[in-house]
C-alpha cells in the first residue's frame, strides 16, 4: 500500500483486520437494537433474528476458512510455506 511521506512515497505491507472491523460494526449494531428505544418490537425482533443469521453464516465461514488453512498447511512443504499470523507470535 502507497504511503505518502513528506518528500516520498513509499510501498508498505500492510494487515487487514477484516475480522476485527467487522466484530466492531456487529458491536455497534447490536447495541443499537437492544438499547435504543424508538426502534419498534417488531422491528427489533426481525433484526435479532437477522443477526443470528448472520452468525450462523459467520460460524460457517470460519469453520470453512479454517478447512482451507489446513488443507494448505498439509499438502505445501514446509519451506515453501508462508506463515500465518497466529504461527508468527
Amino acid at each position: 500500500m502507497p504511503i505518502f511521506l513528506q518528500d516520498e512515497k513509499r510501498m508498505v505491507t500492510v494487515e487487514v483486520q477484516l475480522r476485527t472491523i467487522a466484530m466492531d460494526f456487529w458491536a455497534s449494531l447490536e447495541h443499537k437494537i437492544r438499547y435504543k428505544k424508538n426502534i419498534p418490537e417488531d422491528k427489533a425482533l426481525y433484526l435479532q433474528n437477522e443477526m443470528l443469521e448472520c452468525a450462523e453464516i459467520s460460524a460457517d465461514l470460519d469453520r470453512r476458512m479454517q478447512n482451507v488453512r489446513d488443507v494448505i498447511s498439509k499438502n505445501v512443504p514446509k519451506e515453501e510455506k508462508i506463515p500465518f499470523l497466529g504461527e508468527l507470535i
